[in-house]
């Protein structure tokens, strides 16, 4: 058995807000748990995430996983010279291969001698993976040419119990990439021909797909897919900001999802969603795009949230939140972040949970008050 934990590093911001500007109450209070360092034996009292996987039944340090369903299934990514493919179940951990890969060679001439230059593009990775065990990702293609941004990918599905082989999803795109999907078998990601941007997707169980409209500018990336059809993920606003919205089932129009109301941020982006619809993910402002603030988007009727920043919603604790990585069912939010006066961004991880859920932090963790 070994833990690990996969992050993405943020940056964040003390918040510390005239009274005229911050929010109002907010409808929910975290308390704020710092899990970095924790044992083996605490990380397992975290109650189930289905996007952070905190102790793994396997050994290897380059193995990274990115979702899990209550089966036990695991799905993500093992990184040695190139990404695999990684897929666990029962006691048996599957690497698959890439559908092709992309080689690239260029030479150059300095006025004395030729310089020759080669490598290769090739990766797979599997992001999500539903309650019967069909997975989701991403995977280069066959190719060449003479630039090592020439490569091309396609988003897959891969499923042991159907079929050995990765299963192309996006043929008739230059590059694409599959996100979530639901336990319908209804897929979300992006995909994006060689000159445009990229565009996010819908495809359903039988095969039907559909891209997925902008705020202002076309571009949009499907991110999460919760079990009732909602699609959480970004768009760009005409103001070339990325966004954090939502798609609602059967719809291709974004609902932006809105900004906190204390006024430090103008843009955004979703991470993850549970089955209430409720979205995390993080903001920030267009000038100072390194500070970034962990945030939640909390639905408040239907086609309605209310977005806050998670700074704002705790019961106290000198931390800075900078990103909302996944939220389960119960409205635990797993955060990154750094304690209050530290420059040293993304270096803590920790567990929001509201104030009433039942978990309770094992003995000598480090609960912050």
């Amino acid at each position: 058995m070994r833990l690990t934990i996969s992050i993405w590093a943020w940056s964040a911001l003390v918040l510390l807000l005239p009274a005229a500007i911050r929010a109002a109450d907010p409808p929910v209070i975290y308390d704020v748990t710092d899990i970095t360092g924790w044992s083996e034996v605490q990380l397992a009292t975290i109650p189930y995430f289905r996007h952070a996987v905190f102790v793994l039944p396997w050994g290897g340090s380059n193995l990274s996983p990115r979702a899990r369903n209550h089966a036990g299934q695991i799905v993500g990514v093992a990184a040695s010279n190139s990404d695999y493919a990684a897929y666990y179940e029962s006691n048996v951990l599957t690497y698959k291969t890439w559908l092709g890969q992309y080689y690239w060679s260029y030479t150059t001439w300095d006025g004395d001698d030729l310089h020759f230059y080669n490598g290769y593009v090739r990766f797979a990775r599997l992001y999500d993976v539903n309650a019967s065990g069909t997975s989701v990702g991403e995977s280069t293609v066959q190719g060449s040419g003479s630039s090592s941004l020439g490569w091309s990918s396609r988003a897959i599905s891969y499923d042991p119990a159907t079929s050995e082989s990765l299963v192309v999803l996006t043929p008739e795109y230059f590059r694409g990439t599959a996100l979530g999907i639901n336990n319908s078998g209804t897929i979300t990601g992006w995909v994006a021909d060689e000159s445009s941007p990229t565009r996010g997707f819908r495809r359903m169980a039988d095969g039907q797909f559909e891209l997925l409209d902008g705020l202002s500018i076309s571009s949009t990336k499907g991110i999460a897919i919760n079990n009732a059809g909602l699609i959480a993920g970004e768009s760009y606003a005409a103001s070339f900001e990325p966004h954090a919205v939502a798609f609602m089932p059967g719809t291709t129009q974004p609902i932006d999802l809105g900004l906190p109301s204390n006024g430090v941020s103008d843009a955004g982006t979703a991470n993850g969603m549970n089955e209430s619809g409720a979205i995390c993910g993080a903001v920030w402002a267009k000038a100072q795009s390194y500070e970034h603030f962990a945030a939640v988007w909390l639905p408040v009727s239907e086609g309605q949230w209310e977005a806050w920043d998670l700074n704002e919603m705790l019961s106290g604790g000198d931390v800075l939140l900078e990103n909302a990585r996944a939220i389960n069912d119960e409205g635990l939010i797993l955060a990154t972040g750094r304690p209050d006066g530290s420059d040293v961004f993304g270096s803590r991880t920790y567990i929001l949970t509201p104030q009433g859920t039942d978990w309770n932090a094992p003995a000598g963790a480090w609960v912050v008050y």
